[in-house]
């Protein structure tokens, strides 16, 4: 069913748009077979789901200290997280039955519930972001969760 073809890591991490993170994150994994990419995907998404529920809980704890101007933003950042995290574990389902294009449509949408955070402190009232750097990493690894994905698509 699978390719015993090596697929290099630098590959993968050549799609992403931050490279050098993809190969920090994937540095214990020097070579892929098309098989192991399978579990690779696997271990991305459930680094994509640990990353997307520590940041709701990032969330939770700032909802008790936050502001007014802050409050709002952070109670839809909060929902966009839950909303999040129900698609990665949909998004499981897709992956552990093998429909890598179902799967690659839901992980593609992960990356907007971060995108609509950040963006939503940039509406009234306008306030500095709180979760910049945990969005931008949340991305990053999303991102790195599609470039397996479009190897696992390939061929199919």
């Amino acid at each position: 069913m699978y390719s015993s073809n090596a697929i290099n890591v630098g590959e993968i991490c050549s799609r992403t748009k931050n490279p050098s993170y993809c190969r920090r994150v994937l540095a214990d994994i020097p070579d892929l077979t098309q098989e192991y990419l399978l579990h690779t995907a696997f271990l991305a998404n459930n680094w994509a789901d640990a990353n997307a529920t520590n940041i709701y809980n990032q969330i939770t704890d700032m909802l008790r200290k936050a502001t007014s101007a802050q409050k709002g933003h952070l109670e839809h950042c909060h929902r966009l997280y839950f909303s999040c995290l129900h698609d990665i574990f949909a998004s499981s389902n897709a992956l552990g039955s093998r429909d890598f294009f179902g799967f690659k449509k839901q992980a593609t949408a992960f990356a907007n519930y971060a995108k609509l955070c950040e963006e939503s402190f940039g509406s009234p009232p306008s306030t500095p972001s709180l979760l910049t750097k945990q969005n931008r990493e949340f991305i990053d690894l999303v991102d790195i969760v599609l470039a397996i994905t479009d190897h696992l698509t390939e061929g199919q």
